[in-house]
């Protein structure tokens, strides 16, 4: 706690991975300090941990899966603050939590973690992954016209609106993808059957080409093509 509170000559910190917790006030005040990078081992910031870091300009959150709890006011004040590196993460950016009050720059969000990649590989509709690739966008015309206190009401919200559209496009593409696999070994079931001249009334030899069609290595190969989200 205050570990560095008031170290106003302060102008640089690098953050090591492996750093865990970030006391409460630990870097506030440091009022010369210019960019923060958050390493991927942090589970907690302790409330107010930078605030009133009237010099930084841009803060960076980790791509990885870790969840990092995020005290109140963390970045409140934070003047400069123009630009946020984050992934998609409804958690880290809670109203609850006001981490950027006062950050009356803030203009520039950009989402890390491969969710342009992942939208791209989405077996769904064209229109739905460039209305996607849209709102992902939207944010950075939208947030530098809001007051201080709805920029992160808006923050939120986005990231609800573009985590939920995922969701429901990863449904659409999983049950597009099973079917697809359905087709697949279906069709070469049938290219089995008509090989060896199997009528259907031959029940057992219909069934031992279903299992030797072949359709278990066509599909190992091609799954890597047809990826089925968790």
């Amino acid at each position: 706690m205050l570990a560095f509170f008031f170290c106003i000559d302060l102008e640089e910190i690098q953050l090591n991975d492996g750093l865990k917790i970030i006391q409460e006030q630990a870097f506030s005040q440091c009022t010369f300090l210019k960019r923060i990078h958050i390493p991927s081992s942090l589970i907690t910031m302790g409330k107010k941990a930078f605030s009133g870091c009237a010099s930084v300009t841009e803060v960076t959150f980790p791509a990885g899966p870790g969840r990092i709890g995020i005290g109140y006011g963390a970045f409140s004040s934070c003047t400069s603050l123009e630009r946020v590196v984050t992934p998609l993460n409804i958690h880290l950016m809670s109203t609850n939590h006001q981490i950027f009050s006062g950050c009356t720059k803030l203009a520039t969000v950009e989402l890390i973690g491969d969710v342009r990649e992942l939208v791209s590989s989405l077996c769904v509709k064209q229109h739905k992954r460039t209305q996607l690739a849209l709102e992902i966008l939207r944010i950075n015309r939208v947030i530098p016209k809001l007051t201080e206190d709805r920029k992160i009401t808006k923050l939120h919200e986005w990231m609800e609106s573009i985590n939920y559209k995922i969701e429901c496009y990863k449904l659409e593409h999983n049950k597009m993808m099973k079917e697809a696999l359905t087709s697949i070994e279906l069709g070469l079931w049938k290219i089995k059957l008509d090989d060896e001249h199997v009528t259907t009334r031959n029940k057992r030899k219909r069934g031992q080409c279903r299992v030797n069609c072949g359709a278990d290595v066509v599909i190992k190969n091609v799954l890597p093509f047809l990826t089925l989200f968790k």
